[in-house]
């Protein structure tokens, strides 16, 4: 294995070990919990289930899982509902499906849309999907000028009349490579009077080609297209901004809804296949879920990282209700399916708590006998704990060490410790805060 892999590999597991945030508060659900929707009283978790073997066919014999949706009461998170989306995966997030006023539309990946009752979760009818549009990207629903389901497929676009069961076909409103989202914005309102909501689209671009784009057309003199960069994955809007996850750029973009300039870039400090994911503003607060088994805290304002909330696995979709993170576990840190949304409180002491950050290193490294860890600490931390583990997760040494003017440094023995050849990790902490660095031993 090459040793970056293998350095991202021995962190993420390490944070697995870590476990999750004092706060966080696990509950189960279907495989993969890839949407989260909140919508009136309810909260509708989707799940994407598990194709274990990737053939596309639900084979429970080969430990498939099949998609689910959950319907949670917003106020006090207990299940309302649940339904077993037969037979059926969900592509994994974000998902091809959409809520309106009374119904959900789910596309189940088998040339069929089927349209639920959004709160009995009960079969209204199937909608089949004209050969045209075989590879279905997106769903949204657009209630203004009429009922309809705008359907995207990876080829052409097409809105269908849900009062009159009918497709009308229109010209193309993706003209770029890979749409991942879609919404209909709130509220424009013209010189005229009229008030028309125009869709603004968020397209992923092609891999290594740094042409991901959000596009608003059709809006007269509120037209827009802009380059974003590599690797676009969700948008989030809030009042006059668009907040941009870049999963490969490592970054949240703040774009104006409007203009479509580019304000503000906040670089999430993730790296390589742990990047941002999807995002949820509280305030000035903004939240990113990551594939780094944490949710990283914000300040819209300064771009400053807060804190870091280590969570069970590698996270997806996120709401924030109630004072509370609602957060899609989709992935274990180790990359297995997961079955558990997670709750956090934000409103507690332990979230409100003054964060700071602990700078860390191991020097030489690789090392063969002896090396030094090296830390460095606000002035009021007094103290610090050092805990060494294995890749297995054995925890090998834990050492309290007094932080003085600022600074810990504790020296490594590997025959003291008894640390054959091989990678280990280790952790630095005070109260809440926690640094970890990996570090390879040779022979």
């Amino acid at each position: 294995m090459k040793p970056h892999i293998l350095k991202i590999a021995v962190i993420a597991f390490l944070f697995c070990l870590l476990k999750a945030s004092a706060q966080e508060q696990k509950m189960p659900v279907g495989t993969q919990p890839a949407e989260i929707i909140r919508m009136g009283d309810d909260l509708h978790v989707f799940c994407s289930g598990a194709d274990m073997n990737g053939n596309g066919i639900v084979e429970k014999d080969s430990g498939d899982v099949e998609a689910s949706w959950w319907i949670f009461d917003a106020a006090t998170m207990n299940v309302k509902k649940s339904k077993v989306l037969d037979s059926s995966f969900l592509k994994e997030a974000p998902l091809n499906l959409t809520l309106a006023s009374v119904s959900a539309y789910v596309f189940h990946g088998k040339n069929q849309i089927k349209r639920y009752d959004r709160f009995s979760q009960e079969l209204f009818n199937n909608i089949d999907i004209p050969d045209s549009l075989k590879n279905i990207v997106m769903l949204n629903y657009a209630p203004l000028p009429v009922n309809r389901l705008h359907i995207v497929s990876k080829y052409k676009d097409i809105f269908y009349e849900t009062y009159i069961g009918v497709y009308i076909e229109t010209p193309s409103i993706i003209p770029f490579k890979n749409p991942v989202q879609f919404f209909f914005n709130e509220n424009d309102e013209y010189p005229d009077g009229f008030v028309w909501d125009f869709p603004i689209i968020l397209t992923k671009g092609t891999k290594g080609s740094k042409n991901s784009v959000i596009i608003r057309p059709f809006a007269g003199n509120g037209e827009y297209s802009t380059v974003l960069g590599e690797g676009a994955n969700f948008m989030y809007r809030k009042n006059d901004s668009i907040y941009i996850t870049m999963y490969d750029e490592h970054s949240v973009k703040i774009v104006h809804k409007y203009k479509g300039d580019i304000l503000k870039t906040i670089p999430t400090q993730t790296t390589g296949s742990k990047g941002p994911r999807e995002c949820a503003i509280d305030g000035d607060n903004l939240y990113v879920t990551t594939y780094n088994c944490d949710i990283r805290k914000f300040s819209i304002s300064t771009g400053e990282l807060l804190k870091i909330i280590p969570i069970s696995g590698m996270a997806d979709p996120i709401q924030i209700v109630n004072g509370k993170l609602i957060v899609g576990v989709t992935r274990t840190c180790d990359s297995l399916p997961n079955n558990s949304i997670s709750v956090i409180d934000i409103t507690t002491s332990v979230e409100n708590e003054e964060p700071f950050a602990i700078s860390a290193s191991v020097s030489p490294n690789p090392f063969k006998n002896s090396a030094s860890i090296s830390a460095t600490f606000p002035s009021h931390v007094h103290s610090a704990t050092i805990e060494i583990f294995t890749t297995s997760g054995n925890s090998v040494g834990v050492f309290k060490k007094e932080v003085i003017n600022g600074e810990v440094n504790f020296h490594i023995e590997s025959d003291v410790l008894k640390l054959s050849q091989g990678q280990y990790m280790a952790r630095i902490s005070a109260g809440k805060q926690m640094s970890v660095v990996p570090f390879v031993i040779v022979k």
